[in-house]
């Protein structure tokens, strides 16, 4: 096989040249891939451990954090030294009560002595939990069943649980963890880490994670390590070696059939010279005969082929010049023609590359281009400035423009190589250059006369085109535009929204005509002239055209009246789109126009009509939209009106609204209430939230879910937050004055405060003016404003933490945020939403879910706060379960400023709890009284 492709020099030469150009990059690359994969598959590895000793020690957390709230219950229902229960809870192995003198760390007692739980762990079996007993001087004592708390089904196959000092406290069958002064010093200090040891003849590789348990349970804490035997990740390697060697040899293989191919080519141009010549006797102009030796037999194939390229672009010029003509006579657009040129100019007229450049008669164009004899018509490029490309005489049928690497920048995308020399070809309509034909070339020619005629030839047919193409567009826009205002007319009109209302149907859209009639237009026709008249008529078409969307069509019927299409409009919210569009034709047209030295406002009446509610023809729409128009005008001149009475009522009523809300805003109608929050702990008041309210004296008191959204709207959306933030601020210095505890209040923000950018210094200056510590500010942002990918928003968080201010994610749990994020966010206090307090004394799913996410929020140094609390059995499971703050109509609904600080007053921190209770059950709502979820 090898012998006939290596008898000649060539063949052996270019053999040689194949095999080293593969096999020497290939063994490159596999070094290199092997290292990097190596390091890749320890770094997985590491990563993969250390994962799984976070997981394994979150686990053995949650496991003690569960038992520390059964025997908190458990605790809390023991009465005196001998009322233990007669079965042991759940978790633990025996209960037993030892003395205050029990041998206990510092830490240990001072744990104790505040009421919370120390932890106990030691190599013997004596490890338990300790919780000091309410009634007398001693020390419950629960004895773990560790076994229970270290083995986990889901965990991996090897790990062990150590304690701070790195002795084990229990380790998984064949595993034995490294002794502790065998540990690295540089591990001892970090909190996860990656190492390695062995165990006899086997090398392990480890991870492990500290569990830090002090500020729960007095305890130095655990350090979990899972362990990998070294030999599996070596048989990966293994695997990898075995597999590259495999591909090394298919490669070379390759590579060898390769190089006999390419050597078979280039010895075979003597056969394909004979292959052309049959074909060109057999009249086919196409063939050509590729060989790229530069020999004899490379020049005869050369002269073969000019040969066949002569007689095969004069077959296709007369082809060209045919299609040409159909072209002419068919087409109605400039580019079909231009299209027709292009895809055949390749074969008609030899070149490197081909383009036609129309000009607009500012200086600039727009190249058309086909850089190849294969392509169809190519992309299409603005050129600003065309003026390297223009003749020196106007009367020039033809010129050459030589660049070489000075290419101009008009013509710097008609090819990516280097063009020697162009001939330009001009297009004159009228003695007007209307486009140029560009033929480019990367080496010069010298023998154009044959380029040069059938260039000529296709230029005038190109101008003929032009010609005809033109007229027709005149007609056409003469016929479908307004001639003043360059407008649809009503013709065109008519096409476009019997379009509209087809596309409506099938794709279940609604269609809009709005009908515009200039106010008192008469008058300046009158008193200003007809000239003026008209001007006015050319701004408000172009003020109107500028603030429709694209797809949308203004046109003019006659007179001062216009028309605006809306198709593609979803159906249910047209009333919403179009109210805001009327009002923006309203505000753009109500700008004064200067004219005759004297600047005029106008006001426009609009009528507004829907299909398919109102009608269902062309005809129909516009006389109901005429009819909406007219009552516009009989209610109030320069509005808009619906021809619907459903949507004029509710358009009506939003309007009203928005107007008495701004008016609210100038009167200083609204008002802040508070609503406290009591500790579970000690029952009195500890803080506060502060809840917008709008007493309106037309409306009443307007809860806020009715007019917030509204603000946002209108864009006060901002304003209202730092509104709230400085008025809940004047409150606070109020309350201090009076001498009330200096309680922290809370304020709701919205994602628009901090969008602003400057939320940060003005909170500062808020704080600054008013002299209160940050500390007594609690800012309340939704679970999705946290969350948000913005890492301005996160560092802003940050920043109003750094300052002492408290975070809270308000109505937590009913996002769809990772659990993760708990860990990243900048906040320290957890709000549960009243969605899970609802329920919570009648499902016992609830309850489950409500209280890990309170042991979940505590373990991560969060407040938890339960807002919607409404019943005295939700108080007490919130208390039980840890919960640290209640909210809600158990405690006081909200209430006005001089109400709250009433119960301030009497129950503030440091008050009698029964004298708490007995004000608190007062302000307890009647069962009749009902809750809008607005009020919170």
């Amino acid at each position: 096989m090898l012998r006939p492709h290596l008898n000649s020099r060539v063949g052996r030469r270019l053999f040689l040249l194949f095999l080293m150009a593969a096999l020497l990059p290939m063994g490159g690359l596999a070094v290199y891939a092997y290292v990097r994969l190596s390091d890749m598959l320890v770094d997985i590895h590491n990563q993969r451990l250390q994962q799984d000793s976070k997981a394994l020690g979150m686990s053995v957390i949650q496991q003690l954090n569960w038992r520390a709230q059964v025997l908190k219950r458990e605790a809390m229902r023991i009465s005196g030294d001998d009322d233990l229960p007669q079965v042991t809870p759940e978790g633990f192995l025996s209960l037993s009560f030892r003395p205050r003198s029990a041998d206990l760390t510092t830490g240990q007692a001072q744990h104790l002595a505040h009421g919370k739980i120390a932890l106990s762990l030691s190599l013997r079996d004596d490890a338990g939990m300790m919780l000091r007993s309410g009634l007398s001087d001693r020390v419950l004592f629960a004895r773990l069943h560790m076994p229970s708390i270290w083995r986990n089904d889901e965990a991996p196959e090897r790990y062990c649980i150590l304690d701070s000092d790195h002795r084990t406290l229990y380790c998984t069958p064949n595993l034995q963890a490294p002794a502790p002064n065998a540990w690295p010093s540089t591990l001892t200090r970090q909190n996860i880490g990656t190492f390695t040891w062995r165990i006899g003849h086997e090398a392990f590789l480890g991870g492990f994670w500290r569990a830090r348990l002090q500020a729960p349970y007095a305890h130095p804490g655990l350090v979990v390590m899972v362990a990998e035997p070294k030999q599996s990740l070596l048989r990966n390697l293994t695997q990898f070696r075995l597999a590259f060697f495999a591909i090394a040899i298919l490669a070379f293989g390759l590579a060898l059939l390769l190089a006999l191919s390419q050597i078979r080519r280039q010895l075979r141009p003597l056969e394909r010279l004979t292959e052309g010549t049959r074909a060109l006797a057999a009249g086919d102009f196409s063939a050509r005969v590729v060989v790229s030796n530069d020999d004899e037999l490379g020049s005869l194939a050369q002269s073969f082929n000019h040969m066949s390229d002569t007689l095969q672009h004069k077959f296709h010029m007369l082809q060209m010049l045919s299609e040409l003509d159909r072209a002419i006579l068919n087409a109605s657009e400039m580019d079909y023609v231009i299209q027709a040129v292009l895809n055949r100019i390749h074969q008609a007229i030899p070149c490197d590359c081909a383009g036609i450049m129309r000009l607009d008669g500012h200086g600039g164009g727009t190249l058309l281009t086909a850089c190849g004899p294969d392509e169809r018509l190519g992309k299409t490029w603005d050129c600003p400035d065309v003026t390297p490309l223009l003749p020196d005489k106007v009367e020039q049928s033809w010129y050459r423009r030589e660049w070489g690497d000075h290419r101009p920048e008009c013509l710097r995308h008609i090819s990516d190589q280097r063009l020697e020399q162009a001939l330009v070809f001009p297009v004159r309509i009228n003695e007007r250059i209307d486009s140029l034909l560009i033929l480019a070339y990367e080496r010069r020619i010298d023998n154009l006369d044959e380029i040069v005629e059938a260039s000529r030839t296709l230029t005038d047919r190109l101008a003929v085109a032009a010609s005809n193409i033109a007229w027709e567009e005149k007609l056409y826009h003469q016929g479908h535009y307004d001639a003043l205002t360059e407008l649809p007319n009503r013709v065109l009109l008519r096409d476009r929204v019997e379009q509209a209302l087809i596309r409506a149907d099938r794709e279940r859209t609604s269609v809009a005509v709005m009908l515009v009639d200039l106010d008192n237009f008469k008058q300046i026709n009158d008193s200003l002239g007809h000239t003026a008249g008209d001007e006015l008529l050319v701004e408000c078409a172009r003020r109107l055209k500028a603030a429709t969307r694209q797809s949308d069509t203004t046109a003019r019927l006659g007179g001062d009246e216009f028309v605006v299409l809306l198709p593609d409009l979803p159906r249910g919210g047209e009333s919403t789109l179009l109210d805001a569009l009327a009002r923006k034709f309203n505000d753009v047209l109500a700008e004064p126009i200067a004219m005759s030295e004297r600047r005029v406002s106008t006001q426009a009446s609009i009528g507004i009509a829907l299909y398919p509610d109102n009608a269902s023809s062309f005809e129909d729409l516009l006389k109901m939209a005429d009819a909406a128009m007219y009552e516009s005008k009989r209610q109030q001149p320069g509005s808009f009106c619906f021809y619907s009475s459903n949507l004029n009522a509710e358009v009506r009523a939003r309007f009203e609204l928005i107007q008495d809300l701004r008016e609210a805003i100038d009167k200083d109608e609204l008002l802040l209430h508070y609503q406290p929050k009591v500790s579970t702990t000690t029952g009195c008041i500890v803080a506060a939230e502060a809840l917008v309210r709008w007493n309106s004296p037309k409306r009443g008191m307007v809860p806020p879910g009715q007019f917030v959204s509204l603000l946002d709207e209108v864009g006060l959306g901002n304003w209202l937050g730092e509104w709230v933030l400085e008025q809940a601020c004047v409150q606070m210095v109020e309350w201090d004055r009076e001498g009330l505890a200096p309680i922290p209040v809370s304020v709701n923000l919205s994602p628009l405060n901090f969008l602003e950018g400057d939320l940060i210094a003005k909170i500062g200056n808020i704080l600054t003016r008013y002299s209160l510590d940050p500390r007594r500010l609690e800012l309340e942002i939704l679970e999705a404003t946290a969350v948000n990918e913005s890492p301005e928003i996160h560092a802003t968080l940050l920043q109003l933490r750094a300052m002492g201010i408290s975070i809270a994610l308000d109505d937590f749990g009913t996002g769809y945020s990772s659990l993760v994020y708990l860990t990243q966010l900048p906040a320290n206090v957890l709000k549960l939403d009243r969605a899970f307090i609802r329920t919570l004394t009648t499902d016992p799913r609830q309850q489950s879910i409500v209280e890990r996410i309170i042991a979940l929020a505590r373990a991560l140094d969060f407040q938890v706060v339960a807002e919607g609390v409404e019943e005295e059995g939700q108080k007490t499971l919130l208390s039980s379960m840890g919960c640290n703050l209640i909210q809600g109509y158990l405690i006081s609904r909200p209430v006005p400023a001089r109400e709250f600080a009433a119960l301030l007053r009497a129950n503030g921190p440091g008050d009698a709890l029964s004298k708490e209770r007995g004000l608190l059950e007062k302000s307890i709502p009647a069962a009749t009284d009902i809750r809008h979820p607005a009020d919170d």
